[in-house]
C-alpha cells in the first residue's frame, strides 16, 4: 500500500465507521529480526506501507504475513492489540 493511497482511502474508511474528526500521524517502527513488539491501538488504525519483507502483524482486524506468498491487491488495516 502506498502513502498516497492511504491518504485517499483512510478518510473514506473512517467515515464508514462513523468518525468525522480525526488526525493523521506518520510513525516509523524499527523492529529487529526475531523480535516482537506490542502496540496498543484501540482508537487508532495502522496501515502498512509498501511490502516490508518478513513482517507478521496479528491484530483484532486480522493477520498480515509477508513471509508467505502475499495476495496481490489486498488492503491491510490493523487495529487493536
Amino acid at each position: 500500500m502506498t502513502e498516497q493511497f492511504i491518504l485517499e482511502f483512510a478518510p473514506l474508511r473512517l467515515k464508514q465507521q462513523g468518525y468525522s474528526k480525526y488526525h493523521f500521524r506518520h510513525r516509523d517502527f524499527i523492529i529487529e529480526a526475531g523480535t516482537t513488539i506490542t502496540i496498543p491501538a484501540y482508537n487508532e488504525m495502522f496501515f502498512i506501507i509498501d511490502e516490508p519483507p518478513g513482517l507478521v502483524v496479528d491484530s483484532d482486524y486480522g493477520m498480515y504475513d509477508s513471509t508467505d506468498d502475499p495476495i496481490p491487491e489486498s488492503i491491510h488495516i490493523h487495529r487493536g492489540n
